[in-house]
C-alpha cells in the first residue's frame, strides 16, 4: 500500500504541475508591449454610436485569459470631453449564431485610454476560463476609442486559438452585427489548460501504481 501511495502522490504532483502553462501569450497580432503593429492604420471602428467585436475560437484545450491588450486611443470627436483620457470597459462574451451574445458576459475589465496611441491593458483578476472548441467575443463596453487595425491575429505559444472575424454593430445598445472587413488589434495572455488529456508519463505512473497494488494483494 505504501508503494501505491507513493505512485499516487507522484501522479497528483504531476497533475498539479502540468495542468497549465501560465503567463503565456495566447493569441494576437500585437507585441506584448509598445504600439508596433504589422500593416496597421487608424480606424474609428469603436465610437459613440456603434460598438465593435473581435471573435475567436478556442483550440483543443481550454484556456484561462488573465489579460487582454488592445491598441487604442481616444476618439475625441466621437467622445466629447475626453480630450485627455477616459475609462473604457471591455468584456468577454459568448457566441450566438456567429455574433456576440451580449447577455452572456464571462468577465469584464476596465482601463484608461489616452489621446496617444497606446497598448492598453485590461486585467481580468482571477482570469476567465474559456472552454475548448468554443467561440467567444471581445467587446468594448464603453464607446469613444479608436481601435487600430492590423493583419489577422493568430495563435501564439501553440494555443490553437483561431480568429473568426471582426464585427461592427449598428448601434451601441442593441447592435445589428455586420462583418467589419478589417482585422482589429488584440493580444490575449493567460494559460493553456492541459488537464483534459492525461500525459503519457502520468498514465504510465498510474498504471505502475495499479500493478503494484494488485501484486501486493495477490501475495496476501
Amino acid at each position: 500500500m505504501k508503494l501505491f501511495r507513493t505512485f499516487a502522490i507522484a501522479a497528483l504532483a504531476m497533475i498539479s504541475g502540468s495542468s497549465a502553462e501560465a503567463g503565456v501569450y495566447l493569441f494576437g497580432n500585437i507585441p506584448t508591449s509598445g504600439t508596433g503593429i504589422t500593416g496597421g492604420s487608424n480606424s474609428t471602428i469603436q465610437n459613440a454610436n456603434t460598438r465593435s467585436a473581435l471573435g475567436f475560437t478556442v483550440g483543443a484545450n481550454s484556456v484561462t485569459v488573465d489579460e487582454v491588450r488592445l491598441i487604442l486611443d481616444v476618439d475625441s470627436a466621437q467622445y466629447p470631453g475626453a480630450s485627455d483620457s477616459f475609462a473604457m470597459g471591455l468584456g468577454i462574451y459568448g457566441n450566438a449564431s456567429g455574433v456576440p451574445n451580449l447577455s452572456s458576459s464571462l468577465g469584464t475589465a476596465s482601463a484608461t485610454v489616452t489621446t496617444a496611441k497606446s497598448n492598453v491593458l485590461f486585467s481580468f483578476g482571477n482570469g476567465v476560463v474559456l472552454s475548448a472548441n468554443t467561440t467567444y467575443w471581445i467587446v468594448p463596453d464603453t464607446p469613444g476609442a479608436k481601435w487600430y487595425t492590423s493583419t489577422a491575429p493568430t495563435a501564439q505559444s501553440s494555443s490553437g486559438i483561431t480568429y473568426v472575424f471582426s464585427q461592427d454593430g449598428s448601434t451601441f445598445s442593441s447592435p445589428t452585427w455586420t462583418d467589419i472587413g478589417s482585422n482589429m488589434t488584440v493580444a490575449l495572455f493567460g494559460s493553456v489548460n492541459n488537464s483534459e488529456v492525461p500525459e503519457p508519463a502520468l498514465t504510465s505512473l498510474l498504471c505502475l501504481g495499479g500493478v503494484a497494488l494488485i501484486r501486493r494483494r495477490m501475495k496476501k
